[in-house]
């Protein structure tokens, strides 16, 4: 099917979600036997707030077969197909198994819903264009009524947890309204009992709603609606809400219209031998219409009860899928029975109440945790920036604001794009955000004027429970003191070369005199010279690489980028050490792509270091009889190099330690006695300023490949920095 672009995804926190319950609830008219106009209304109020695309309610027949009772955004072929042509039986497909499950299913791309539905389901599915569904079970009490379905078309979607939970909430509204449209068309042959019926479940939707406004702000207020509607309707005159602590004991929780004493004897729990602790235990509901002389009730607290004014009770378990999680008790001041449109009515009250405070604990469980871990990250001595897949940027703590002097308010929820460039403070977000980084790798930057500072810049993927990657961070440590002692030592390790190599070049000057202009030499007196002139050369090529080491830490290795034929320059490398390999009895070849390789942003003296410096390597290390390989090849965004050798591969253990100064691994050492360890270091060095990357796999005995990608697309090719700016 075809999938367009997906929408930015929208992240709403507890207060937003409750905004839109509220608004959508207005929409639902309890009162009404219209279910397609309610979902119509519902539909658009989604559609604008949330972005969904189609719903539809299914509904169980007597038969056992599910039927689409209204729709809205579905096609009329697609409802014809389910409700006449092909029936979905209860237990089967996605809706049957809500039914019989009793659980919010929903899968978020259209390859994961194969599994539960038959083909041909499937394929009416993919000819609707759905993409994503989510389908909730719509309870009335115990008794699920039937699925609410909601439908995304255009693109997967991820469903967050506040996302669920609102539409379980508005499943159940909905259960109660198609419940109330049952009950109208059973009385409709008479008007005035149907008239009566309807103004008490508009009273009973106003109560509702009323409760639906204030249940997320105070308990106490909510107690004090439910307390009105009851002593309006069906004269009770208290009302008190009760939830189990942490033990499992029943606790007060809220009340309206009960005196202190009550609140005295309840406040610690509800306790053993009340009619509210029945209904807590037997999950059922408790009525006694005159608690005095009612012999489930112990005698000290019906005595209790009457001595307060209340002659009759009733406590309604708080059930959420077949879970108490509290008790409405409702007290009557006067001997009462209970009609069946009464404890209809207080049951809806009651599965509400349940359902509100169920979304209320797991909302605030999760703000909980949010707040431990935001508290987690803010405590971090080192600075995150957040970014969502698009990347934008989501957040940031205290230590990005410390280190780089910005308010969170001027970055959060904006591109690091949108960044004002000429801003010398945003410029150095932009750029953080803009180094080419793969997961788990880091880059050092240095921030010239006003902060003066020494970052490294790591980047880890952001997932989610599913491990599914929905952004990513980035780590700023701030290193500039320890950069410091390692300038104290570049510029001592500079100096000391600099005094050496003076002698060092007088002395080749002198070998080379004595070699060529003093005569008749004999053989053991040569052989000693030339021994002494390549002991010289060796170690002013040390020097000649400490001081590169040290120019490039203190960002003076100079750059001057060109756009340079990559091949050209694999080809003049290959062609110098093909002759030097076959004589060591090496095998060496170059692999050119098929096509023309584009131009790479580079200096070419610099990186033609970089790469003699692997290649020679590969060779040094590749006994007689190996083989040494040179490949390019072009991608959509970077030309891959690689260097891949049969030699005596590099430890397990040693292999982290590769690209560090002065590491040699142990087998080398043994193959080749003199070397610096650091023409791998100054090759990745060159590489990644070059906005490149480097990655080495290896075995011992067997051989290594060294790869190396360098960008070709313009906004990610290095450009000269300012003086004072570099990034490692």
């Amino acid at each position: 099917m075809a999938v367009s672009k997906s929408k930015k995804r929208v992240v709403r926190n507890q207060a937003e979600w409750f905004r839109i319950l509220n608004l959508l609830s207005r929409t639902i008219n309890l009162a009404s036997t219209d279910l397609a106009g309610i979902l119509k209304n519902l539909t658009r109020g989604l559609i604008r707030e949330i972005g969904i695309d189609a719903v539809a309610v299914w509904v169980a027949e007597e038969s056992g077969f599910m039927k689409i009772e209204a729709s809205a955004g579905l096609s009329d072929n697609y409802v014809r197909f389910f409700n006449r042509t092909d029936r979905i039986p209860v237990g089967k497909g996605l809706v049957g198994r809500i039914m019989k499950g009793r659980k919010t299913i929903f899968f978020e791309r259209f390859e994961e819903y194969r599994r539960i539905g038959v083909s041909r389901w499937n394929q009416m599915l993919e000819e609707e264009g759905v993409s994503a569904v989510l389908a909730a079970p719509m309870f009335v009490g115990k008794k699920v009524v039937g699925t609410f379905n909601i439908y995304y078309k255009r693109s997967p979607h991820h469903f967050s947890d506040g996302e669920r939970q609102f539409i379980e909430i508005l499943a159940n509204q909905i259960a109660i309204t198609i419940e109330n449209v049952s009950n109208y068309r059973v009385i409709e042959h008479d008007k005035k009992e149907m008239q009566s019926h309807i103004e008490k479940l508009v009273d009973l939707q106003r109560a509702v709603g009323l409760i639906n406004l204030v249940i997320y702000e105070s308990l106490e207020r909510a107690a004090e609606y439910i307390a009105a509607y009851v002593a309006e309707k069906f004269g009770g005159r208290a009302v008190a809400i009760f939830q189990p602590d942490e033990q499992g004991a029943l606790t007060f929780a809220a009340s309206f219209g009960v005196s202190e004493a009550y609140h005295a004897r309840f406040y610690e729990r509800a306790p053993a031998g009340t009619l509210m602790d029945q209904a807590y235990r037997d999950r059922k509901v408790q009525t006694s219409s005159r608690i005095l002389t009612d012999p489930r009730v112990e005698k000290q607290w019906s005595t209790f009860l009457s001595v307060e004014g209340f002659i009759a009770t009733a406590a309604l378990p708080l059930v959420v899928r077949e879970r108490a999680i509290g008790v409405l008790a409702i007290h009557y001041p006067e001997l009462h029975a209970f009609s069946e449109d009464e404890m209809s009515a207080l049951e809806t009250i009651a599965q509400f109440v349940a359902a509100s405070l169920e979304n209320i604990r797991n909302i605030q469980s999760l703000v909980a945790e949010k707040e431990k871990t935001k508290a987690m990250v803010y405590s971090l001595h080192d600075g995150l920036i957040v970014y969502d897949t698009a990347g934008v940027i989501i957040e940031l703590n205290p230590r990005v604001e410390e280190l780089l002097w910005v308010a969170k308010g001027d970055i959060v929820g904006r591109h690091p794009q949108e960044l004002a460039p000429h801003q010398t403070i945003m410029a150095n977000i932009r750029e953080i955000s803009t180094i080419l980084l793969a997961d788990f790798e880091s880059k050092e930057l240095d921030v010239g004027e006003p902060l003066n500072l020494t970052l490294r810049i790591s980047q880890v993927p952001l997932r989610d429970e599913k491990n599914r990657k929905i952004g990513s961070i980035r780590v700023v440590n701030d290193i500039t003191e320890a950069r410091a002692v390692e300038k104290l030592k570049s510029n001592f390790v500079a100096t000391a070369s600099h005094q050496m190599r003076t002698p060092l070049t007088g002395i080749k000057w002198g070998l080379d005199t004595l070699l060529k202009g003093m005569g008749e030499l004999t053989r053991d007196q040569r052989n000693l010279i030339e021994q002494v002139m390549e002991s010289n050369e060796y170690v002013i090529q040390l020097i000649n690489d400490l001081l590169d080491v040290s120019r490039m830490e203190e960002g003076r290795f100079e750059y001057e980028f060109a756009k340079s034929d990559i091949a050209a320059l694999l080809d003049r490398i290959a062609q110098d050490f093909k002759g030097a390999a076959e004589n060591s009895g090496v095998a060496f070849g170059f692999r050119r792509p098929p096509e023309a390789a584009p131009p790479v942003m580079m200096d070419a003296g610099k990186m033609e270091l970089a790469l003699r410096n692997i290649v020679d390597n590969a060779v040094k290390y590749t006994p007689s009889g190996g083989q040494v390989e040179i490949s390019l090849d072009v991608g959509a965004q970077s030309v891959v190099l690689q260097i891949k050798d049969t030699g005596i591969g590099i430890p397990k253990e040693d292999q982290k330690f590769l690209f560090n100064k002065f590491f040699r691994g142990k087998n080398a050492v043994k193959v080749k006695t003199e070397g610096s360890g650091l023409g791998l270091y100054i090759a990745k060095n060159i590489i990644e300023r070059h906005n490149g990357t480097v990655h080495m796999e290896s075995e011992e005995g067997k051989g290594t490949i060294i790869t190396i990608q360098l960008p070709i697309r313009e906004e990610f090719m290095p450009k000269s920095r300012p003086s004072g700016t570099a990034t490692r």
